[in-house]
């Protein structure tokens, strides 16, 4: 299983965006140099839903930014 498929078993799916529409508001922070789509992003709605994240971010040797 990978880290998106175990992310949305544990959060649902409308909690981790994957289309290339909504990573790319994230690819960058603010420069114009760097850009880099991220693989996914995560919507928390609580801190629980944060601890389960970066378990699964650490289980999957997978970095947070």
């Amino acid at each position: 299983m990978t880290v998106i498929e175990k992310l949305q078993q544990a959060l649902g799916a409308e909690a981790v965006r994957t289309s290339p529409e909504d990573l790319s508001v994230y690819a960058f922070d603010g420069t114009a140099i760097l850009f880099q789509l991220p693989t996914c992003v995560v919507l928390p709605e609580s801190v629980a839903q944060v601890a389960t994240i970066l378990t699964i971010a650490n289980d999957m040797a997978t970095a947070v930014v």
